[in-house]
This record gives C-alpha cells, structure tokens and sequence, in this order.
C-alpha cells in the first residue's frame, strides 16, 4: 500500500472534483453516498491510493449507483429538463428586469417626470403611470429599443418628449410639460470659422510658417552623396561596397601562425547596423571586426 497524508488525499479528490467531474461526470453529486461508494472501489480494488485515474475509474464502474447520474434520461425527459431549466432561468431574469424597471420608473418619477403628467406618486407602490400613458411609453420602448429590457431614465424622457400631447395631462402649460431636474444646455461653441469672422482668431492661411520647409542637409552629407554619383557613373564600387569588402578579408591566426578558422568565423558573424535604417553599416562593422581580431591579437601575445 502507498502511503498518502489525509492532505494529499483531500488535494485529490478535491482537483478531481473542481476540474474532472464537470467535463466527464456531469450531474454527479458530491455526497455522503457518492463518496462511500468511490472510498470502498480505492479501498479494495486500488490498495487505498487516491488519484484522479482512480477516481475516473471507480465512479465509471459504479456509474449506474451515483447519485446525479444514474439510468440516463430518455431523449424525451432530457428536453423536458432542458425546457424547464430555461423556462426557470428566463423567470428569474424576467423577475430581475421587472424589479430594476419599477425601481427606475419610480426615481424617474420622483427626480425628472414633468409635473403635469397623471402619475401615482406613491413611490414603489402600484403602477406608477396611468391608462394610456403608460401603454403608449411601453410601445414606444419596444418598438424603438427592441431586444432590451432594461428601461432606463433617459429613455423615459425620450418617450415623454417624443409622445408629447398624446399622453394623458392634469395639466398642459408649457411650464407642467417640461421636465424636471434635467441638466443646462452646453454654452454655444463658436466654431473657428466664426471665430475669424469676427476677429477673435487669426485666419490660419494667413499665418507664415515653416512647416513645408524641406530638412536641411549636413554638407558631408551632400558631399558624401555626389561622391556615389561619381563612382556610380565611373564604374566603381560605391563606399559601402569597399566597407563590405574590407570587413570580410578580416581574419586572425593562431599563435603558431596558422589561419584561425574557428576564431575567424566568429568575427565575421559580427555586424553593426545603422540604428535609424536597420541595415548593416559595413563601415561600423569593419570598425568592430577589427577590434575584435585586435583584442585577439592581444591576448594571444599575452598568455
């Protein structure tokens, strides 16, 4: 028999549980019954040794006996149960949605309906809008947020502004139609054309800049440039290319004057690149490779 602390068993059958049972053993109730019954299958049939394989093998084997799982479900009794687990969940939703709804309904009431609106100001009690008002707000819920919900106060107002006259009034004075508690219109923003107009601003195309100006180029640059036209028309290779060449004839030997291969070719695996194009810069590279075979050199006379 493997031994196995109370701790190790717990961690197993707790892993088994949390990440096993859901994919392989769905319905499967963790109790009393359940677990004598996969206790007693390690307990005789795997000398006590708790594991996730043992676990699997012993509640496959009793499967018919364990609680949640049992003789399965005709196709018929599993739509049934599907159809009634829906029915359940859209209950409960439909529940919540109702209550968020009065709740808002009755702040909206409170803090922003117009005054002149026939409303039940008993907070959360009854319906709080009345006859046709209410049906009218609702339709036009619905027709103009289908799929949603969850009613929410500016859309009660949206309603209240767009039925207007149909809905039902104590009172239709301007002032008993407005709603209340809403926030002040945002001062007018002059756009930049009015702003020109009338003096406040500078007409940009007006203003003179530099901002189309080309860079300026460095003279060794405009000289280093002409020098490659040159070569360029005369045949010759450009700068970079004798760079190029340059670097790779670097080479170093051994201390008894034989070719290095080994230390030569780990050199010219060395490049240095222009930091703003990526490229290499053989220049920089011929720089480094001669460097590195230099502080070979060094060493070599050294030891």
């Amino acid at each position: 028999m493997q031994n196995q602390t109370v701790e190790e068993r717990q961690k197993v059958c707790d892993y088994w549980l949390q990440y096993i049972v859901p994919k392989e053993f769905p319905g499967y109730v963790n109790d009393k019954h359940n677990t004598n019954i996969l206790i007693d299958y390690i307990r005789y049939s795997c000398d006590g040794y708790f594991s996730v394989l043992n676990l699997s093998r012993g509640a496959r084997l009793n499967d018919s006996n364990l609680h949640g799982r049992g003789v399965a479900d005709t196709p018929a009794q599993k739509l049934a149960k599907e159809k009634e687990a829906a029915q359940k969940k859209q209950d409960e939703e439909d529940a919540k949605a109702g209550a968020a709804n009065d709740k808002v309904i009755a702040d909206w009431i409170r803090d922003e309906c117009p005054t002149g609106l026939i409303v039940n100001n008993t907070y959360g009690c009854g319906d709080p809008l009345y006859g046709s008002s209410q049906d009218k707000i609702a339709a036009f819920f619905h027709r103009n947020y289908p799929g949603q919900t969850v009613v929410t106060a500016a859309i009660l107002s949206e309603a209240v502004l767009t039925l207007g006259q149909s809905l039902d009034w104590f009172d239709r004075s301007p002032e008993a139609m407005q709603l209340r508690g809403q926030p002040a219109p945002p001062p007018k923003k002059m756009t930049e054309k009015m702003m020109i107009e009338a003096g406040l601003k500078q007409d940009p195309s007006t203003i003179q800049t530099h901002s189309d100006d080309k860079p300026v180029v460095p003279f060794s640059e405009v000289a280093r440039q002409a020098k490659e036209v040159v070569r360029k028309k005369l045949g010759m290779p450009s700068e970079e290319d004798e760079w190029q060449v340059k670097a790779e004839q670097i080479s170093v030997t051994t201390k008894s004057g034989k070719f290095d291969h080994t230390k030569t070719a780990e050199i010219r695996k060395c490049f240095a690149t222009n930091k703003t194009t990526g490229k290499i810069d053989w220049k920089e590279t011929y720089k480094l490779r001669d460097q590195l075979a230099t502080e070979i050199l060094r060493r070599q006379q050294s030891s």
